[in-house]
């Protein structure tokens, strides 16, 4: 994927954080951006507006990936707009960042992260896959994950359940 001119790249987590910063780094190089956002409208906009006053081409998409159906929802809008997908970045992640201990936090709690840090990557890879173009490529990775050196911090991906699931599922494909 040497020519990037022209590629059309989805970056889950994207209006603010490493997700913009890969979003804006991505933007230069000629690429048309999907911010993929869940809540912070006013962040993704902004983060849109950088990437098209530097003279790149961003759109911003609300969809929740713990969520099927907004997942299915952000790749079909994509689709129906841009014709495919060339590069998917899995970069949105949950951390409970209030001092706590993992006696203290909530099955609801866990629940919700794992719902987006697991089932929300895989919902994204599935859903890429029936859209991604023959030289198209998915990079996966938490940028919550850095704060793990942070005392108290509760934070779930399972990537070796992740892992061992792409490795059955998508090696080779």
């Amino acid at each position: 994927m040497e020519n990037l001119k022209n590629k059309v790249a989805i970056i889950t987590g994207g209006s603010k954080g490493i997700g913009a910063a890969i979003a804006e780094d991505l933007s230069a190089k000629g690429i048309t951006i999907i911010i993929n956002y869940a809540n912070d409208t006013s962040q993704a906009e902004l983060t849109v507006s950088r990437i098209t006053k530097s003279g790149g081409h961003a759109v911003a998409i609300k969809a929740n990936v713990g969520s099927t159906d907004e997942v299915i929802f952000l790749f079909s809008e994509v689709n129906k707009k841009f014709g495919g997908l060339d590069i998917l970045v899995n970069c949105v992640g949950m951390a409970y960042f209030k001092p706590t201990t993992i006696a203290e936090t909530s099955d609801e709690f866990h629940d919700e992260m794992f719902n987006i840090n697991l089932k929300g990557t895989f919902r994204c890879l599935r859903e890429s896959i029936q859209y991604l173009r023959p030289e198209g490529r998915i990079i996966t990775f938490s940028t919550s994950g850095i704060a793990l050196l942070i005392q108290g911090l509760v934070y779930i991906m399972h990537p070796r359940p992740l892992w061992k699931y792409y490795q059955e599922h998508f090696q080779g494909n």
